[in-house]
C-alpha cells in the first residue's frame, strides 16, 4: 500500500468513528423527539374530535330549543329574529 491509500483508510476510519459518535449522541434524542411528535399528532386528532363533538352538542341543544314548545324557546327565537333584523338593517345601510 502506498501513502495515499494509508491516508484514505485513516480518513475513512476517522469518518466512521465520527459518524458512530454522532449516532450514539443523537440517536436517543431523535427517538425521543419522534415519540413526542407522534404523541402530539395524536393529541391534535383528539382535540379536533372534541371540537367536532362540541359543535354537534351545541347544534343538538339549539335544535331542542327550536323544536320544543316552551317559553325559553320562544324567547330565544324572538331574540335571534331581532338580531337578524338588526344585521339586515346594518347591511341595508352599508
Amino acid at each position: 500500500m502506498g501513502v495515499g491509500s494509508c491516508i484514505l483508510l485513516s480518513l475513512t476510519g476517522g469518518m466512521n468513528w465520527c459518524l458512530q459518535l454522532i449516532n450514539e449522541e443523537t440517536g436517543p434524542t431523535l427517538e425521543r423527539l419522534k415519540k413526542e411528535r407522534d404523541s402530539y399528532i395524536e393529541y391534535q386528532k383528539v382535540v379536533r374530535e372534541i371540537d367536532h363533538l362540541n359543535k354537534l352538542h351545541i347544534a343538538w341543544q339549539v335544535s331542542i330549543i327550536f323544536y320544543c314548545h316552551n317559553p325559553i324557546a320562544e324567547i330565544v327565537r324572538v331574540s335571534w329574529s331581532l338580531v337578524d333584523c338588526v344585521h339586515a338593517g346594518h347591511k341595508a345601510n352599508s
